[in-house]
């Protein structure tokens, strides 16, 4: 599948005011949204728990994981993101898509509304 990235409008659940807006890579391989310790500090996301994660060269690593307001195309909730470290790439994972009603078109690389899966 191909690289791509798209806009998303990223806030505290508890602030919608206080929001930016981030280009992020699409990683259908990447379970959480993963975005700056300092961004999501900025916003006042703080971290809720902690969990194991692999990262894309096999590390296991602590990533700290709280909850923020996302909104990509007018579909918009509340979703786990994963804190990152300084100078890691800024993902939009597996789980943000799912919950927003978003599948990936790898072929003209971008983001399709899709209803909700309830099986």
């Amino acid at each position: 599948m191909g690289v791509f990235k798209t806009h998303v409008q990223v806030a505290s659940p508890e602030d919608r005011t206080r929001s930016r807006e981030v280009e992020l890579i699409v990683d259908t391989g990447a379970t959480l949204t993963k975005l700056p310790e300092d961004l999501l500090g900025d916003l006042g996301i703080q971290p809720q728990f902690s969990r194991p994660s692999l990262t894309s060269d096999n590390r296991q690593v602590i990533r700290r994981i709280g909850l923020a307001w996302v909104s990509i195309d007018g579909h918009s909730g509340t979703v786990h993101v994963a804190f990152g470290d300084r100078g890691e790439q800024m993902l939009l994972g597996a789980t943000t898509l799912e919950v927003l009603g978003f599948a990936v078109d790898p072929v003209k690389q971008k983001l399709i509304p899709r209803p909700l899966l309830d099986k």
